[in-house]
């Protein structure tokens, strides 16, 4: 365990550090919340991505703009955050990185040697990131279990470039997906608009290959990653076209999984939905290659959809060829966003998210965005779920599989300050048991 006098210049109150947020829980049979902790500073701090170590450990990986409070800024506007939270998610110690600019970490990934990896978004070009190709770059950062800075990278072009997800190989070897708006730099086969832009690197950060995927007159963008049992990536995102016959308007948005195999060729890419807006957020295969990603459907409510109303969570099952399996809509009345899927060890789906709804699937709802969580059986079938929130935003944005309880990770704005309600993002971190 590191200690909190382990991060120099910076005072801790323990006070300060961990508060219980007081939110509306409404407990089923089954899933419950066991613990639940907000943390942050006088301005937004938001979790992006969540992984668990063997010992329980929680490490977390988001942004700050925060000046002061618990965790804050020290480089420019928003900056890299991570954070370390014992198995009690009591707070360990944190960290920032980052320049003068924007820098927003998207995720964060466990290394062999017991440190971590970084990647997301940079627009700056000073302080801890020592270049930028154009706009913004893929930014990747290397860790020491102690969160010391081993090495950083940029990668892109001229154009805009934005990671939004990181793991480790077992041969040790660094992924990183997002997308690429550029044709030049380290960019190579870029298309129109935006591609899928993937990219592996050895263990110092050098560039070995990339997978540049993507449609003409398109906006491609790779949200998530999952590392298959053979070695294969799966890849889920969107993929949104513009007829630009007349007025370029978008006039298709759809899920995009994409699946290379474990020696590098593209197998597959292949769009999933229909006339409905679809995207896609996070994906897990199983160990025949089948594959289910999650994310959202606007199918609104007619004999001619699925729709429940507004936004549903959107659940699609697919074969190790991209064949549709399978696909489902969960929600209530208005808005359902499903953000993340873990896959646990009887086989079981949990699937997380946001939902400003009351009705159908939703039992109940404390205001605004509450966090929804739905355990869905193999076929699809709803097992359980379970509603968390209070009356502001409150939102998930990433989950972990640990032993028998699952990490969530995003944002809460649901804090009273006597009669005045908190309008800044906190950090949100509970324990949901299974």
């Amino acid at each position: 365990m590191v200690p909190i006098n382990w991060m120099e210049g910076y005072v801790v109150k323990r006070l300060c550090i961990v508060l219980f947020v007081s939110l509306t829980v409404f407990l089923s049979a089954k899933l419950s919340v066991v613990n639940s902790v907000r943390l942050g500073g006088n301005g937004n701090d938001l979790a992006s991505d969540v992984v668990v170590e063997e010992d329980g450990s929680v490490l977390i990986s988001g942004y700050t703009d925060s000046s002061t409070g618990t965790v804050f800024s020290s480089h420019g506007q928003e900056d890299f955050l991570i954070v370390k939270l014992d198995s009690d998610l009591d707070l360990q110690w944190w960290k920032t990185f980052g320049g003068s600019k924007r820098d927003i970490a998207e995720a964060i990934a466990l290394t062999a040697d017991g440190g971590y990896l970084l990647a997301g978004l940079t627009e700056s070009a000073d302080g801890d990131v020592t270049g930028n190709n154009g706009i913004g770059d893929f930014w990747v950062i290397r860790l020491s279990a102690e969160g010391e800075l081993i090495w950083e990278r940029t990668l892109g072009g001229s154009g805009q470039d934005h990671a939004y997800d990181v793991l480790e190989k077992p041969s040790g070897n660094i992924l990183v997906a997002g997308y690429t708006r550029s044709e030049d730099g380290d960019v190579s086969g870029y298309d129109w608009g935006e591609d899928f832009w993937i990219v592996e690197l050895d263990s110092e950060g050098n560039l070995l290959s990339q997978w540049v995927v993507g449609a003409y007159r398109s906006e491609d963008c790779a949200k998530r990653l999952y590392l298959g049992e053979d070695g294969s990536v799966y890849a889920v995102g969107y993929f949104a076209y513009r007829d630009c016959g007349i007025s370029c308007n978008y006039v298709d948005n759809q899920m995009s999984i994409l699946k290379i195999s474990a020696t590098g060729e593209v197998e597959w890419f292949d769009q999933f939905g229909g006339q409905w807006f679809e995207d896609g957020f996070d994906i897990v295969a199983k160990s025949d290659g089948s594959a289910i990603a999650i994310g959202s459907q606007d199918a609104g409510v007619s004999l001619f959809s699925n729709g429940l109303g507004g936004k549903d969570f959107w659940v699609t099952s697919v074969d190790d060829k991209g064949n549709e399996l399978w696909s489902k809509n969960y929600g209530g009345s208005f808005t359902d966003v499903a953000r993340c899927i873990v896959l646990t060890e009887d086989g079981s789906l949990i699937v997380a998210g946001q939902t400003t709804s009351d009705d159908i699937d939703v039992r109940e709802n404390s205001g605004m965005n509450d966090a929804w969580i739905i355990e869905l059986d193999f076929r699809g079938d709803i097992v359980d779920t379970i509603s968390y929130g209070g009356s502001g935003d409150d939102v998930v944005n990433s989950a972990c599989f640990e032993g028998n309880s699952i990490i969530f990770a995003g944002y809460s704005v649901s804090f009273q300050e006597g009669n005045a309600e908190k309008k800044e993002k906190d950090l949100w971190i509970f324990e949901v048991a299974n």
